[in-house]
């Protein structure tokens, strides 16, 4: 079954042998040896008591649905706990040496970390039961600990991975510990909830702006002296251009999607990439097809982690190759192009208010008058380049559905044409320069 493109879907039949009472159905699909992913979609199943399939049928098809229908299934091995004489028994290595068992161990925690209760089976779900149980605090910090470092950059211990001797010491030892309590007790272990008390905090809420003194005292801003300022994650920065652009999927749920991704990347000897249509290629980063060894390469480039291997954390860097995504990946081209074409039918006759006002948008603060100039002087020049040279225009994907035409003036063409001026092409054009620039802000990529 080659993809998820619809020309290759087809209405396939089967009969189900009838039995006596509620049964489960099982589907079983066979991994295909050269596309890898979307093997089967199935949109519709529909069940017929007595649905004439035999007497249609040829004898030949007849006999392939016999045959299908008296293949042995293949069944799914799933993990579960061995009975007590048949599980197995561990030893201490001596010196980590495994030819040398030592003595015998039973499972259990650690003792410094308390107890299973003595009414419990020593198994996985009494172990489950103990991890979030009172008697394990870890648990919760841990969760608190990750969160506060994806809102303020830096875990309260920051050392997010190592919560052990050997880890680094935690800055705020009792708001760890009072959160940890919330968490588990008050929010009853829901995340938003525990997210919401945080992002409500006036800590949280406090300007990014340093004086000389805190910046002596606190230079790293461990101790929160003022508002965190942390680079987005990767698949953040691309939904918030799609979400300013107005591009942006709200649709939920699904099967994951397939943007842009440049031809000339292949993986396991075989095409599996196969672009998607339509809203699906603007859904949120957290919908994109990701495969390991082969992951989405805009992301990466933001540190997105491959997930080859574990990634408790990730790194950030500041590279030139992050300017060049913003500036070229198609992704961020189609929002900018998009985003101008809002801006134009906005402030038909003001593009450049509408820069002003697009700024404040982007940066979620009051734009300085050295940024509106120059931003403005930008959209002129470009705007007096693509009038002289046409042929720049053709870059522009959104443009070439906008039919090149005169500036029209409300003044001399009545008040239809000031309710409804022409797109021209050049400004269209122009603009989007503005708006990919804008993209490439630090405040856009930043969290302040």
């Amino acid at each position: 079954f080659p993809g998820n493109r619809p020309e290759t879907w087809v209405t396939a039949n089967a009969s189900i042998t009838p039995v006596e009472g509620k049964r489960d159905v099982y589907y079983y699909f066979r991994k295909d040896k050269t596309f890898a992913q979307d093997l089967l979609r199935m949109d519709w199943v529909f069940y017929h008591e007595k649905a004439p399939l035999y007497k249609k049928m040829g004898s030949a098809a007849l006999q392939k649905v016999i045959a299908l229908e008296e293949k042995e299934p293949i069944y799914t091995p799933i993990l579960r706990e061995l009975p007590p004489e048949k599980s197995r028994i561990t030893h201490l290595f001596d010196r980590g040496d495994w030819r040398n068992p030592a003595q015998e161990v039973e499972p259990g925690i650690p003792a410094s970390m308390g107890s299973i209760p003595d009414d419990q089976p020593v198994n996985r779900p009494s172990f489950a039961r103990w991890l979030v149980s009172d008697e394990n605090p870890l648990t919760a910090r841990v969760f608190v600990n990750r969160l506060w470092e994806q809102i303020f950059g830096y875990g309260i211990i920051e050392s997010v991975e190592d919560f052990g001797s050997q880890g680094i010491a935690p800055t705020h030892p009792q708001l760890l510990d009072w959160l940890a309590v919330q968490f588990r007790d008050r929010h009853d272990w829901h995340l938003k909830a525990l997210l919401k008390q945080i992002v409500l905090s006036g800590t949280y809420q406090q300007s990014s702006e340093v004086s000389e003194e805190a910046l002596k005292k606190d230079p790293f801003n461990k101790f929160l002296s003022r508002g965190s300022r942390t680079r987005l994650p990767a698949e953040v920065i691309r939904d918030q251009a799609l979400a300013i652009s107005g591009l942006l999927s709200t649709e939920m749920h699904g099967p994951s999607v397939m943007p842009y991704q440049p031809e000339s990347i292949r993986a396991f000897g075989g095409r599996f990439w196969y672009e998607s249509q339509g809203e699906d290629r603007y859904r949120r980063g957290v919908y994109t097809y990701w495969k390991r060894t082969n992951p989405y390469p805009s992301m990466v480039s933001f540190d997105a982690p491959t997930r080859e291997v574990c990634s408790v954390m990730r790194i950030r860097t500041n590279t030139p190759l992050q300017a060049l995504v913003l500036l070229n990946d198609p992704v961020y081209v189609e929002a900018a192009e998009a985003w101008a074409q809002n801006i134009m039918e906005q402030y038909p006759n003001n593009i450049e208010k509408g820069i002003a006002e697009s700024l404040q948008l982007i940066t979620a603060v009051p734009p300085s008058e050295e940024k509106i100039t120059a931003l403005t002087d930008l959209y002129r020049e470009s705007l007096d380049y693509y009038q002289n040279d046409t042929s720049g225009i053709k870059l522009i994907t959104v443009a070439n559905q906008v039919p090149a035409a005169p500036e029209v003036s409300a003044a001399t063409e009545g008040p239809e044409a000031e309710k409804k001026p022409a797109l021209s092409a050049s400004r269209l054009a122009a603009l989007s320069v503005v708006t990919n620039v804008m993209f490439n802000l630090d405040e856009f990529v930043t969290r302040r």
